[in-house]
Protein backbone atom coordinates (compact mmCIF):
# COMPACT_ATOMS: atom_id res chain seq x y z
CA UNK A 1 0.00 0.00 0.00
CA UNK A 2 1.36 3.40 -0.99
CA UNK A 3 0.57 6.52 1.00
CA UNK A 4 1.43 10.13 0.31
CA UNK A 5 3.62 11.77 2.93
CA UNK A 6 1.11 14.53 3.72
CA UNK A 7 -1.55 11.87 4.25
CA UNK A 8 0.83 10.07 6.61
CA UNK A 9 1.27 13.25 8.64
CA UNK A 10 -2.49 13.68 8.97
CA UNK A 11 -2.89 10.03 9.97
CA UNK A 12 -0.21 10.37 12.66
CA UNK A 13 -1.95 13.45 14.08
CA UNK A 14 -5.24 11.57 14.27
CA UNK A 15 -3.64 8.46 15.80
CA UNK A 16 -1.72 10.59 18.30
CA UNK A 17 -5.01 11.79 19.80
CA UNK A 18 -5.89 8.18 20.62
CA UNK A 19 -2.81 7.75 22.81
CA UNK A 20 -3.41 7.60 26.55
CA UNK A 21 -1.68 9.62 29.24
CA UNK A 22 -0.92 7.85 32.54
CA UNK A 23 -1.08 9.33 36.04
CA UNK A 24 2.70 9.88 35.82
CA UNK A 25 2.10 12.01 32.71
CA UNK A 26 3.67 9.39 30.42
CA UNK A 27 2.09 8.75 27.04
CA UNK A 28 1.12 5.27 25.88
CA UNK A 29 0.84 5.42 22.08
CA UNK A 30 -1.46 3.15 20.12
CA UNK A 31 0.00 -0.02 18.62
CA UNK A 32 -0.67 1.38 15.13
CA UNK A 33 1.29 4.53 15.94
CA UNK A 34 4.25 2.46 17.16
CA UNK A 35 4.08 0.24 14.06
CA UNK A 36 4.03 3.19 11.68
CA UNK A 37 6.87 4.85 13.57
CA UNK A 38 8.97 1.75 12.93
CA UNK A 39 8.14 1.95 9.22
CA UNK A 40 8.95 5.66 9.19
CA UNK A 41 12.38 5.04 10.72
CA UNK A 42 13.08 2.39 8.11
CA UNK A 43 11.62 3.96 4.97
CA UNK A 44 11.51 7.75 5.28
CA UNK A 45 14.18 10.27 4.32
CA UNK A 46 16.03 12.39 6.88
CA UNK A 47 13.90 15.40 5.93
CA UNK A 48 10.65 13.46 6.40
CA UNK A 49 11.74 12.08 9.77
CA UNK A 50 12.67 15.58 10.92
CA UNK A 51 9.27 16.92 9.84
CA UNK A 52 7.50 14.19 11.78
CA UNK A 53 9.56 14.88 14.90
CA UNK A 54 8.85 18.60 14.52
CA UNK A 55 5.07 18.00 14.68
CA UNK A 56 5.42 17.80 18.46
CA UNK A 57 3.07 14.82 18.78
CA UNK A 58 2.89 13.46 22.31
CA UNK A 59 3.12 9.83 21.10
CA UNK A 60 6.38 10.39 19.24
CA UNK A 61 9.46 8.45 20.34
CA UNK A 62 12.03 11.22 19.85
CA UNK A 63 14.99 8.97 20.59
CA UNK A 64 13.92 6.48 17.93
CA UNK A 65 13.51 9.21 15.30
CA UNK A 66 16.81 10.78 16.31
CA UNK A 67 18.63 7.48 15.86
CA UNK A 68 17.11 7.17 12.40
CA UNK A 69 18.40 10.65 11.48
CA UNK A 70 21.86 9.85 12.86
CA UNK A 71 21.94 6.58 10.90
CA UNK A 72 21.33 8.49 7.66
CA UNK A 73 24.46 10.62 8.29
CA UNK A 74 22.75 13.71 6.88
CA UNK A 75 24.53 16.79 8.33
CA UNK A 76 21.71 19.24 7.55
CA UNK A 77 19.00 17.32 9.38
CA UNK A 78 21.25 16.28 12.25
CA UNK A 79 21.86 20.01 12.75
CA UNK A 80 18.16 20.90 12.44
CA UNK A 81 17.10 18.05 14.75
CA UNK A 82 19.55 19.22 17.42
CA UNK A 83 18.43 22.85 17.01
CA UNK A 84 14.67 22.43 16.80
CA UNK A 85 13.58 19.25 18.59
CA UNK A 86 13.21 19.39 22.40
CA UNK A 87 15.01 16.51 24.06
CA UNK A 88 17.41 15.89 21.18
CA UNK A 89 20.72 14.20 22.06
CA UNK A 90 23.05 17.09 21.22
CA UNK A 91 26.25 15.07 21.55
CA UNK A 92 25.03 12.28 19.27
CA UNK A 93 23.93 14.66 16.51
CA UNK A 94 27.17 16.63 16.89
CA UNK A 95 29.21 13.47 16.43
CA UNK A 96 27.28 12.61 13.27
CA UNK A 97 28.08 16.06 11.87
CA UNK A 98 31.75 15.84 12.84
CA UNK A 99 32.01 12.45 11.14
CA UNK A 100 30.30 13.83 8.02
CA UNK A 101 33.22 16.30 7.66
CA UNK A 102 30.75 18.84 6.30
CA UNK A 103 32.29 22.29 6.84
CA UNK A 104 29.06 24.28 6.63
CA UNK A 105 27.17 22.30 9.27
CA UNK A 106 30.15 21.94 11.58
CA UNK A 107 30.33 25.74 11.52
CA UNK A 108 26.57 26.19 12.00
CA UNK A 109 26.43 23.64 14.83
CA UNK A 110 29.26 25.38 16.67
CA UNK A 111 27.60 28.78 16.14
CA UNK A 112 23.99 27.94 16.92
CA UNK A 113 23.83 25.02 19.36
CA UNK A 114 24.40 25.77 23.07
CA UNK A 115 26.93 23.41 24.58
CA UNK A 116 28.52 22.45 21.25
CA UNK A 117 32.08 21.14 21.40
CA UNK A 118 33.74 24.12 19.70
CA UNK A 119 37.16 22.49 19.56
CA UNK A 120 35.88 19.30 17.88
CA UNK A 121 33.88 21.17 15.22
CA UNK A 122 36.82 23.51 14.64
CA UNK A 123 39.14 20.57 14.06
CA UNK A 124 36.78 19.11 11.46
CA UNK A 125 36.81 22.43 9.59
CA UNK A 126 40.58 22.86 9.88
CA UNK A 127 41.15 19.37 8.48
CA UNK A 128 38.81 20.15 5.57
CA UNK A 129 41.03 23.11 4.58
CA UNK A 130 37.84 24.82 3.39
CA UNK A 131 38.87 28.51 3.18
CA UNK A 132 35.34 29.95 3.48
CA UNK A 133 34.39 28.13 6.68
CA UNK A 134 37.82 28.45 8.26
CA UNK A 135 37.43 32.21 7.73
CA UNK A 136 33.84 32.25 9.06
CA UNK A 137 34.78 30.10 12.08
CA UNK A 138 37.71 32.38 12.95
CA UNK A 139 35.53 35.49 12.57
CA UNK A 140 32.28 34.36 14.20
CA UNK A 141 33.00 31.75 16.89
CA UNK A 142 34.19 33.03 20.29
CA UNK A 143 37.33 31.22 21.41
CA UNK A 144 38.27 30.04 17.92
CA UNK A 145 41.95 29.19 17.38
CA UNK A 146 42.77 32.02 14.96
CA UNK A 147 46.27 30.75 14.23
CA UNK A 148 45.08 27.25 13.28
CA UNK A 149 42.28 28.51 11.01
CA UNK A 150 44.64 31.03 9.44
CA UNK A 151 47.16 28.29 8.67
CA UNK A 152 44.44 26.23 7.00
CA UNK A 153 43.56 29.23 4.82
CA UNK A 154 47.21 29.82 3.95
CA UNK A 155 47.56 26.14 2.95
CA UNK A 156 44.39 26.40 0.83
CA UNK A 157 46.22 28.98 -1.34
CA UNK A 158 42.92 30.82 -1.84
CA UNK A 159 43.73 34.52 -2.47
CA UNK A 160 40.27 35.87 -1.58
CA UNK A 161 40.00 34.32 1.89
CA UNK A 162 43.63 35.07 2.68
CA UNK A 163 42.77 38.68 1.87
CA UNK A 164 39.58 38.63 3.96
CA UNK A 165 41.24 37.05 6.98
CA UNK A 166 44.17 39.48 6.86
CA UNK A 167 41.75 42.41 6.71
CA UNK A 168 39.03 41.27 9.12
CA UNK A 169 40.62 39.15 11.88
CA UNK A 170 42.62 40.87 14.64
CA UNK A 171 45.97 39.19 15.24
CA UNK A 172 46.26 37.73 11.73
CA UNK A 173 49.73 37.28 10.22
CA UNK A 174 49.12 39.90 7.55
CA UNK A 175 52.43 39.41 5.75
CA UNK A 176 51.93 35.63 5.39
CA UNK A 177 48.45 36.12 3.92
CA UNK A 178 49.69 38.88 1.61
CA UNK A 179 52.40 36.59 0.26
CA UNK A 180 49.80 33.96 -0.61
CA UNK A 181 47.71 36.59 -2.38
CA UNK A 182 50.64 37.73 -4.52
CA UNK A 183 51.88 34.23 -5.28
CA UNK A 184 48.65 32.44 -6.10
CA UNK A 185 46.33 35.06 -7.63
CA UNK A 186 45.58 34.15 -11.22
CA UNK A 187 44.76 37.75 -12.08
CA UNK A 188 47.63 40.04 -11.11
CA UNK A 189 45.31 43.06 -11.28
CA UNK A 190 43.13 41.54 -8.55
CA UNK A 191 46.24 40.69 -6.57
CA UNK A 192 47.43 44.30 -6.70
CA UNK A 193 44.01 45.63 -5.69
CA UNK A 194 43.87 43.34 -2.66
CA UNK A 195 47.44 44.13 -1.60
CA UNK A 196 46.82 47.86 -2.03
CA UNK A 197 43.75 47.66 0.20
CA UNK A 198 45.63 45.70 2.87
CA UNK A 199 48.44 48.25 2.62
CA UNK A 200 45.91 51.03 3.24
CA UNK A 201 44.62 49.09 6.24
CA UNK A 202 48.17 48.72 7.60
CA UNK A 203 48.75 52.44 7.18
CA UNK A 204 45.51 53.54 8.87
CA UNK A 205 45.57 51.01 11.72
CA UNK A 206 49.27 50.51 12.45
CA UNK A 207 51.14 53.25 10.53
CA UNK A 208 53.05 50.51 8.67
CA UNK A 209 53.34 49.35 5.08
CA UNK A 210 54.63 46.50 2.91
CA UNK A 211 58.06 46.45 1.36
CA UNK A 212 58.01 44.75 -2.06
CA UNK A 213 60.78 43.11 -4.06
CA UNK A 214 61.29 43.79 -7.78
CA UNK A 215 58.59 41.25 -8.66
CA UNK A 216 55.94 42.84 -6.46
CA UNK A 217 56.28 40.19 -3.73
CA UNK A 218 55.72 41.58 -0.20
CA UNK A 219 58.84 40.80 1.82
CA UNK A 220 58.21 42.56 5.12
CA UNK A 221 56.09 45.08 7.00
CA UNK A 222 57.88 48.23 8.11
CA UNK A 223 56.94 51.44 9.97
CA UNK A 224 55.99 54.45 7.89
CA UNK A 225 58.45 57.28 8.54
CA UNK A 226 56.94 60.74 8.80
CA UNK A 227 59.36 62.47 6.44
CA UNK A 228 58.09 66.06 6.80
CA UNK A 229 58.41 65.86 10.57
CA UNK A 230 61.99 64.57 10.30
CA UNK A 231 62.90 67.41 7.96
CA UNK A 232 61.36 69.94 10.31
CA UNK A 233 63.26 68.56 13.28
CA UNK A 234 66.54 68.63 11.34
CA UNK A 235 66.65 72.41 11.78
CA UNK A 236 67.31 71.85 15.46
CA UNK A 237 70.57 70.08 14.63
CA UNK A 238 71.94 72.42 11.94
CA UNK A 239 75.04 74.33 12.86
CA UNK A 240 75.87 77.35 10.69
CA UNK A 241 79.51 78.26 10.58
Amino acid sequence: MKIKFEELLNWLKTEDKKGKTTKDNNVVPTQDFVLFEEIICEKCTAEQIYRIANLGLKSTNIKKLANAIIARKDPKYNYMFAKDIPGADIRAHAQAIIESKDSEYNYMFAKDIPGADIKAHAQAIIESKDPLYNYKFAKDIPGADIKAHAQAIIESKDPLYNYMLAKDIPGADILAHAQVIQKFSREKVNSKLMLDEINSFLKSEYNTKFLFDENGYPTEIVPIIDVPKIHANMNNFLVIK
